[in-house]
């Protein structure tokens, strides 16, 4: 029965070792990338949990972030006193805002 289960093994190739300096490499070749996270790594060759990973380790923000880095995004208001604001937050969800 070993028999059996050496013949069926089949051999899966070591992924490679990356370290810090290639994944700033990596991370800095990105930046310069027209398509997704997805598509970068499967063009590499990585794993897109390695690279997200990367990402958060390497204290990088997503490049569809707009604003801090910290997840909030600063609002300037332009008009008078009285104002309305209305963010449509997907699936349904909207928050209005009123200064009067």
């Amino acid at each position: 029965m070993t028999e059996d289960i050496r013949a069926s093994a089949v051999a899966v190739p070591a992924r490679p070792y990356r370290g810090e300096a290639e994944w700033r490499r990596l991370m800095s070749d990105f930046e310069g990338w027209e398509g997704t996270q997805a598509s970068f790594c499967e063009a590499r060759g990585v794993s897109l949990k390695s690279f997200q990973n990367w990402r958060r380790r390497l204290g990088l923000t997503p490049r569809s972030r707009v604003g801090r880095s910290d997840g909030f995004v600063e609002v300037a208001v332009s008009s008078g006193p009285d104002w309305d604001v209305e963010l449509s937050l997907g699936d349904g969800v909207v928050l209005r805002v009123r200064r009067s």
